[in-house]
């Protein structure tokens, strides 16, 4: 299995808007802010060459017409949104395992976050979390990066106050 810091414009993120819980998002953000990153495990990926053929013809049409816009945009994320967003909340590179094999899946499993399993809620195989992301993406409007998600995120002030400062106040 292959491990590699991105920036938020490579990783295509969930639909997920703007993310399931505020809690988690500031817990992650506090320990990212901290520097305290370093221990976080890695978020599942998958490069889009793996991903994009089995969309349907509608879907295939618009994610051509986003990568068109957005070259840069190589990675599915399948799982970390929180983690990734406050990765880019706090001008952090996003630690990702790029999954192809069965075997990379058998290795993501064996993956400890504080002396336990962590759970990345990945499917036995490779093409059931091809599905699964498929169908996450059905009937989908739009595609975002990490970097585009945390960017309408603070424009449309989905999140505390002192996160959307922390970002505008510290560039890239």
């Amino acid at each position: 299995m292959e491990f590699k810091e991105l920036t938020p414009a490579q990783v295509i993120t969930t639909r997920d808007f703007p993310v399931h819980s505020a809690e988690v998002l500031q817990r992650y953000f506090e320990i990212y802010r901290r520097g305290e990153n370093d221990g976080l495990p890695p978020v599942p990926l998958m490069h889009k060459d793996l991903v994009v053929p089995h969309f349907d013809e509608t879907t295939g049409d618009l994610f051509q017409e986003y990568i068109r816009q957005n070259p840069q945009a190589e990675y599915f994320l399948l799982n970390g949104s929180h983690r990734t967003t406050s990765a880019n909340l706090t001008r952090n590179m996003i630690k990702g395992m790029f999954l192809r094999t069965e075997e990379d899946i058998r290795l993501a499993r064996q993956i400890k976050f504080n002396g336990q399993p962590y759970q990345h809620g990945l499917l036995d195989s490779i093409i059931g979390n091809i599905r699964d992301l498929i169908e996450h993406f059905r009937g989908t409007e739009l595609f975002e990066t990490v970097q585009q998600k945390t960017d309408r995120m603070v424009d449309e002030r989905t999140m505390p106050q002192h996160m959307i400062e922390h970002y505008r106040n510290n560039p890239r």
